[in-house]
């Protein structure tokens, strides 16, 4: 299973943030219940250091992985656009 979000599913402020689009396809994927499992974000990366990475990086377009439970977390830029896509490892 695949899931993805990006910057353009997100409203307001929290749309050009790498952490709030990787939040974000995480809580789209089927496979990790996050309030069950009282996982947060900050428990696999520093949203803050994602966020940083990728504020005003255009040109360099940055790409990161990440494991959560069984799932890595991909989330790169491309044409000014923050992505974060979920793969399952099981597939």
């Amino acid at each position: 299973m695949s899931v993805t979000a990006s910057s353009q599913s997100l409203d307001g402020l929290c749309a050009n943030r790498a952490s709030a689009v990787a939040l974000e396809v995480l809580v789209q994927y089927d496979d990790i219940d996050l309030d069950e499992t009282g996982l947060r974000l900050y428990d696999v990366v520093d949203p803050e250091a994602l966020d940083s990475l990728f504020y005003h990086q255009e040109e360099s377009a940055p790409s990161v992985e990440f494991k959560v439970c069984d799932a890595t977390v991909h989330v790169w830029q491309s044409d000014g656009e923050i992505r974060a896509r979920v793969n399952d490892e099981r597939d």
